[in-house]
């Protein structure tokens, strides 16, 4: 065994069940309801993107819930017994309240189990954003990295992280309350396709605007060559994401490795919970700056 603690991560990475297969790792799969019928993320294994985006292109609105104590009970006690500790990288408190219920559940566990060494972790990221430090995190603790190393990795990767998203449609966004109802309604009228990231405080926040679908997707490959440059490439991920628009990812992916030529570039789909309030037709690009991808753990 070469790795020294348990990893848990949750669904809403939106990376590919591939990436999970590892001894000592856990998923906490979240869910969501589409026409009346729950489903589980499971990075779209039972049902593909498209035909989940197409439910919404038809007028489903499908709707998320946070993951119950009894689920996140369940996830934690997995590791109680372990003899390595664990570490739960957790979706953003700012974008769900899963969060805060891990922290009271882990509080819990941990008077049953006073040797149990839990922490727990808000990364105030989602989506692939999220799925970019997991990634990281899945890289130290491959090169044997401890949980101390891998927490202060997780804070560097954090600081050092940089993504952008161009959403399609706002509806999705507003009805879910991320966004005001009255930049959605404009932004609808003149083809304006607001620029998103993640702020500090783990909520969406509002970087720009692009006139139409082609100045947004230039605008997303401007924004890696803006924030990256041509040392340490060679070591950088950069994720390409969409929510049912292989097409418009496909050509992202070609404009970002002209951009980046060094650097690995992987599409990846936008998941089901995350694309319950983004819509169809959401693109994003996503990575960790050299600095962060450079670790010595590494």
């Amino acid at each position: 065994m070469g790795f020294k603690f348990n990893l848990i991560v949750d669904s809403c990475c939106d990376l590919s069940s591939s990436y999970f297969g590892e001894e000592g790792v856990e998923v906490l799969n979240f869910t969501y309801n589409l026409d009346g019928v729950d489903h589980v993320d499971d990075f779209f294994e039972t049902l593909s993107p498209h035909d989940f985006y197409e439910n919404m292109r038809f007028g489903a609105s499908p709707t998320t819930s946070q993951v119950t104590p009894v689920h996140l009970r369940e996830m934690m006690e997995k590791f109680a017994d372990s003899e390595l500790p664990t570490l739960f990288l957790c979706f953003s408190s700012g974008l769900s309240g899963t969060y805060d219920g891990a922290v009271l559940v882990a509080d819990a566990l941990r008077e049953e189990y006073p040797d149990f060494d839990l922490r727990v972790v808000d990364t105030k990221l989602a989506s692939v954003a999220e799925g970019s430090l997991v990634n990281e995190i899945l890289k130290v603790r491959r090169a044997g990295a401890t949980i101390d190393e891998a927490l202060a990795a997780t804070a560097e990767v954090r600081r050092n992280h940089t993504c952008l998203f161009m959403v399609d449609d706002l509806e999705a966004l507003s009805r879910g309350g991320r966004i005001p109802s009255t930049v959605a309604s404009v932004g609808s009228v003149l083809d304006v396709k607001p620029m998103l990231s993640i702020g500090d405080d783990g909520k969406l926040t509002m970087c720009g605007v692009s006139r139409g679908r082609k100045k947004g997707i230039k605008s997303l490959c401007n924004h890696v060559a803006k924030n990256l440059g041509d040392e340490g490439q060679e070591k950088v991920t950069i994720y390409v994401a969409h929510s049912d628009c292989p097409d418009d990812a496909e050509r992202l992916k070609e404009l970002v490795c002209k951009t980046a030529p060094k650097a690995k570039v992987l599409i990846a789909n936008i998941g089901p919970v995350i694309g319950s309030h983004v819509g169809p037709d959401m693109l994003a690009v996503s990575f960790v700056k050299p600095s962060a991808a450079q670790m010595k753990v590494m």
